[in-house]
């Protein structure tokens, strides 16, 4: 829920065109509303269920990941970056 203003609804704007990208949680749907006298903004995205970036980077303790299990990180990353961009 984000308190509605311009700057909330940029957001909410930016998030729903980038999340066509594979790698960006999907915003399903927006609805406006009043909670305790104020206007808000309720967004519904969808449910994920493969875990934090950080939890799996620490999961892995002293084991390093291999050159591969980096370059598939941070190739999704890129993609989510350039979904994002402007």
């Amino acid at each position: 829920m984000l308190q509605d203003c311009p700057k909330a609804r940029r957001e909410v704007e930016l998030h729903w065109r980038a999340s066509q990208c594979p790698h960006i949680v999907r915003i399903v749907d927006v609805y406006e509303n009043l909670y305790a006298g104020r206007k808000c903004l309720l967004i519904v995205m969808e449910c994920l269920d493969g875990g934090e970036l950080f939890s799996r980077i620490q999961d892995r303790g002293d084991q390093a990941f291999t050159e591969r299990g980096r370059n598939d990180l941070l190739r999704e990353q890129a993609q989510a970056g350039s979904a994002v961009e402007v």
